[in-house]
């Protein structure tokens, strides 16, 4: 189960994540409770959910779609299908 800040741009993406306002303490406490708290079931499928869209959108995944956005990588530094080195690039302000 993920509890997530409703400022982290991956936010709408994880929809089955329960967002919280991390500068509001009560917020913060309500979203685990309402994670500790919500059947198993539910749980599992979102987890599944979750685990689906992580593992196939990674790093090299948006290299690939959106290439303009990510100049300081080099396809040469492209070592593994689900792997981006980014250690060659130290002066690299994105």
């Amino acid at each position: 189960m993920l509890v997530v800040s409703e400022f982290v741009g991956c936010s709408p993406s994880l929809s089955g994540a329960i967002r919280v306002n991390p500068w509001n303490v009560d917020s913060v406490a309500d979203g685990i409770y309402s994670a500790i708290k919500m059947p198993l079931h539910d749980r599992h499928l979102r987890h599944a959910k979750h685990w689906r869209y992580v593992s196939t959108h990674t790093a090299a995944f948006w290299v690939k779609v959106c290439p303009a956005s990510t100049p300081c990588i080099h396809p040469s530094e492209m070592h593994h299908a689900n792997t981006v080195t980014l250690a060659a690039f130290p002066d690299c302000t994105g």
